[in-house]
């Protein structure tokens, strides 16, 4: 499995365990790893990271990560 999925996996993982600060951190790590090819999991990366983004309080942030996944 790639790092980069390990990463998105695991970010995953603290956001349902309801810590959206270290899914951020995770989330950004599989972002910057994911290769560019793969588009559909840039896109999911994206999301889930608007997600842990605005449940850590950054909202604005939040909406410009939705943004750049449309």
């Amino acid at each position: 499995m790639s790092a980069w999925k390990i990463q998105m996996d695991r970010g995953l993982a603290m956001l349902s365990r309801h810590n959206p600060v270290e899914a951020v951190r995770l989330l950004e790590r599989a972002l910057a790893d994911c290769p560019a090819e793969r588009g559909a999991d840039l896109h999911r990366i994206c999301f889930y990271l608007g997600i842990a983004l605005n449940r850590a309080g950054h909202s604005q942030t939040a909406i410009r990560s939705w943004l750049s996944c449309s």
